[in-house]
């Protein structure tokens, strides 16, 4: 039994480690590729290589450009601009608001503040009328350019204070005077102030204003982005039992149960559109505990025993869930909570039971092939923690769920413990 316990065991961990490796591989493998790209230099050449490409989900500082196995490093000062994978980037000096669309970090008024800086703009509309976009840490931006200009900020602000929410939607006036100039219809000036802060609406209006000339370029904002993580706790068991003992029927049964270990792995998931402030995470996690009690006296006198056990369970699952922070933007330490429904297999090792005479402690009966249970659990984890950077601390509850011997005796179990968990990439 133990032998086939044991097998079954190192079958699942191997299988379950191979799908951890193989989509860490994979994803790393599709996170950075080096496809074919062009770059224009400042005297107007175009040269032919390789760029580095990774699906931004900021737009790039830098490049890294391979030709003949060399590799250069373009910044936005060095080049006009590039093109890899049906994207299309220039440089440009730009000013922007500071700020965020974080929900979380709304200011009670507008921020004033701005940046002054050159990088590299990415190409939505081409046309007489241009639409870039710039993603940095904190939101994206929208810039418009009319032919002869620099890109202008279209500019979208917003405030809470006393729980009304503000919006500065001054792109929207920006794009309509961009149409009346154009010759646009009453009707096309107009729906201008009904757009949203939104690539796809934007782009479609803009487009319009370009007629036949325009040309709208792919946007990949909306992809789906991974991050791994993986790390190491402790867990406490949290143990109720009853039931009948071994060979004779009793009331209770009273347990008690070891820390244990914990391993995770991980990945978390964001599209990062605006007002984004969640990241859903896919977690996967191995635990093991032991379980050690002893029932109630049943019969008096000498010949009186009780029972002894003793045995390992180990759960593996997998969870959905989704984890909010409470802080974010420039802040070095973030907040967070996490509930995440996981779905696992229970196993039990087989352990030793005794039963021991009260009156002299001698041995009476030994079984050391204590059934096994294996069943499949479904559970929910609450977490919460802080995060800094790329490692996050959390301290997380586990419902219960019940294992269930063949001797009918059962125990029902919650667990409460500490992770620290470190991600390949910020969150």
């Amino acid at each position: 039994m133990i032998s086939t316990y044991l097998r079954f065991k190192l079958s699942f961990m191997k299988i379950y480690f191979n799908i951890i490796f193989l989509l860490v591989t994979n994803a790393l493998s599709a996170q950075t590729t080096e496809p074919e790209g062009t770059i224009e230099t400042l005297t107007g050449e175009t040269l032919t290589g390789k760029i580095r490409y990774s699906n931004w989900t900021t737009n790039p500082s830098f490049i890294e450009f391979i030709q003949a196995d060399k590799v250069k490093r373009y910044y936005p000062s060095d080049i006009k601009g590039f093109k890899v994978n049906d994207e299309q980037y220039f440089t440009f000096p730009v000013t922007y608001y500071n700020g965020s669309l974080d929900m979380n970090l709304v200011p009670e008024e507008y921020v004033n503040e701005k940046t002054s800086a050159v990088v590299f703009l990415k190409l939505l509309v081409n046309g007489p009328i241009h639409l870039f976009s710039y993603r940095n840490e904190n939101r994206v931006y929208f810039f418009v350019q009319k032919p002869g200009e620099n890109p202008e900020e279209l500019v979208f602000r917003i405030k809470m204070k006393d729980r009304m929410l503000g919006e500065d939607k001054s792109f929207q006036a920006k794009l309509a005077g961009i149409a009346e100039n154009a010759g646009a219809s009453a009707a096309t000036v107009q729906n201008a102030y009904s757009l949203n802060y939104d690539v796809k609406e934007l782009s479609q209006y803009v487009n319009k204003l370009n007629g036949s000339n325009s040309e709208v370029r792919k946007e990949t904002s909306d992809k789906l982005y991974l991050n791994f993580e993986g790390g190491a706790g402790a867990l406490i068991p949290l143990f109720s039992s009853s039931g009948d003992a071994i060979t004779a029927p009793i009331n209770t049964i009273n347990t008690q149960s070891t820390i244990g270990p914990a391993l995770h792995a991980g990945l978390i998931l964001s599209r990062n559109p605006q007002y984004s402030f969640t990241r859903w995470l896919l977690q996967f996690r191995y635990s093991q505990f032991n379980i050690n009690g002893r029932s109630a006296q049943v019969t008096q006198g000498p010949d009186a025993y009780v029972e002894q056990y003793d045995f390992n369970a180990s759960h593996l699952n997998v969870g959905l869930g989704m984890m909010q922070l409470l802080k974010g933007g420039s802040a070095k330490v973030k907040l967070y909570a996490s509930a995440t429904a996981n779905v696992g297999v229970l196993l039990s090792k087989p352990g030793t039971t005794q039963l021991l005479r009260v009156a002299n402690g001698s041995l009476l009966a030994e079984y050391k092939e204590y059934p096994p249970m294996q069943k499949t659990s479904i559970s929910a984890i609450v977490s919460a923690g802080v995060l800094v950077n790329r490692v996050r601390a959390e301290l997380f509850y586990q419902s219960p769920f019940r294992l269930v011997s063949q001797n009918n005796s059962n125990f029902s179990a919650s667990t409460v413990g500490l992770a620290v968990r470190v991600g390949l990439k910020t969150y």
